[in-house]
């Protein structure tokens, strides 16, 4: 797992303002003050919200974090040791608060864990106070959630059959496999091709005008009833490869469809 996965969108937004930060005054390091630079640029977090209102600023953060020079730092860019801290101490303190995220209050919290480091610097330099700050972005922790990752999963699988091919794979994968046939969208219907359901996903069958079987690239289809639909395939005259080693959640077999194209068919494990 990658050590940024935990982090919420805000918090890497202020990491990534942070290097920016740095790049822009002709640095190759990041340290603490420039993670404390890059919540309050960030702006729109909890943290960086209540920070603003403390009076810790950009503005007033600027001169301890060095002016912008006309050309910037590219190349490399690396944690200093002081960033380093602050980053472990953040993970340190999302587990004290009970909180399977970082997120920029725990950065900040992170930034000012060392009483001599660059972000606790900074603040001191302008005059704010440190168990202040604490007490004010530790409330501000509460109101920080992650946001949502998307989610995947699979919706369907389409393979290509020829031309009015739609009665043999009906045949096949309704009658022989046991498929359920799912009646297409009436804006599809026109194109052609039968689509089947497959528990959670579909498995759409669309005409392809210049058709060419999948004889490597197929489709696994895990089955309750694999013994009795290899029988059947076997009874219709289909040539069905049984493979010599099982997979870890059994026995699985190849045939070809109607077409050419190679299908795949996974016992599944008994219950």
């Amino acid at each position: 797992m990658s050590m940024w996965e935990p982090f919420t969108e805000s918090a890497r937004r202020s990491v990534v303002l942070a290097q920016e930060a740095a790049e822009l005054r002709g640095s190759g390091t990041i340290d603490g003050r420039h993670l404390l630079y890059g919540i309050v640029a960030e702006g729109q977090s909890p943290t960086a919200i209540a920070l603003r209102t403390a009076g810790v600023t950009k503005d007033r953060l600027g001169p301890a974090v060095g002016e912008e020079r006309a050309e910037r730092h590219d190349g490399q860019m690396i944690f200093t040791p002081d960033a380093k801290r602050a980053i472990e101490a953040a993970f340190r303190e999302a587990r004290v608060l009970n909180h399977n995220f970082v997120g920029t209050a725990h950065l900040a919290l992170g930034a000012m864990d060392a009483p001599k480091g660059s972000a606790a610097e900074s603040l001191h330099a302008i005059g704010a106070d440190l168990a202040d700050l604490r007490r004010l972005v530790t409330a501000a922790a509460k109101s920080e959630v992650p946001l949502p990752q998307p989610a995947f999963a699979i919706d369907h699988v389409q393979i290509a059959i020829p031309k009015g091919g739609e009665s043999q794979a009906r045949g096949f994968y309704g009658g022989l496999i046991g498929l359920p046939e799912i009646e297409k969208p009436a804006h599809l219907r026109a194109n052609g091709g039968v689509w089947f359901g497959c528990g959670p996903v579909q498995l759409h069958l669309g005409v392809d005008p210049a058709f060419s079987p999948s004889e490597k690239a197929h489709v696994a289809l895990s089955c309750s009833g694999y013994d009795e639909i290899v029988e059947r395939l076997r009874g219709s005259g289909h040539a069905v490869t049984v493979a010599p080693e099982p997979l870890p959640s059994g026995a699985h077999a190849y045939v070809d469809d109607p077409f050419g194209n190679r299908l795949e068919l996974v016992a599944q494990p008994s219950r």
